[in-house]
């Protein structure tokens, strides 16, 4: 999982662990209303933006794309986004959709690797909510009201993600429960 930064009132990205180191020691899934309540409150005084709900933080979805961009072969990628995420593009409209429970209509982009999972998403003016490589290498996946990306992928490509710098990742084991996040 990486979360999306808030933002300080100079602009500058706040990780959470910057704000609430206690919170993401004791919890591999982290929800933001648990960092607010545990940090203390002038340090809150400098976060003059939280972080977007179902908005994913750009400069967090370009550093992951760079990333997976190296663990993958593929040529071609799927983009899927809901139907009123933010503002879709009209683009979108042309594409082919499917509708998922409950009613939820999901419209499906597709380009090839040359142009970049990057460069994809400057050109949609968003972030896709799902990413999936042709051959499946990695996953990438955002609920709508999410705060974070959760990703799967081999074990290389996630200690990738983990030795990061620029990315606040966390370690989901196959016994931990994902909770809807707040």
């Amino acid at each position: 999982m990486s979360s999306f930064p808030a933002r300080s009132t100079r602009g500058n990205a706040l990780r959470w662990g910057e704000l609430s180191p206690q919170v993401m020691e004791r919890s591999w899934w982290p929800q933001w209303s648990d960092v607010l309540t545990s940090t203390d409150p002038a340090r809150l005084r400098e976060v003059a933006e939280e972080p977007p709900m179902g908005q994913a933080d750009s400069a967090t979805a370009f550093t992951l794309a760079r990333l997976l961009e190296k663990h993958t072969q593929a040529q071609s990628l799927t983009f899927l986004t809901r139907e009123g995420y933010g503002d879709s593009p009209s683009t979108l409209n042309k594409k082919p959709r499917v509708t998922v429970p409950p009613d939820r209509v999901i419209h499906l982009h597709e380009d090839t690797l040359n142009t970049t999972v990057s460069a994809k998403i400057a050109r949609l003016n968003r972030v896709p909510m799902y990413w999936i490589p042709e051959g499946h290498a990695w996953f990438v996946g955002a609920d709508i009201y999410a705060r974070s990306f959760l990703v799967g992928g081999s074990a290389v490509c996630i200690e990738a993600i983990m030795g990061c710098s620029e990315l606040e990742a966390h370690l989901i084991k196959p016994h931990d429960t994902v909770a809807p996040e707040d």
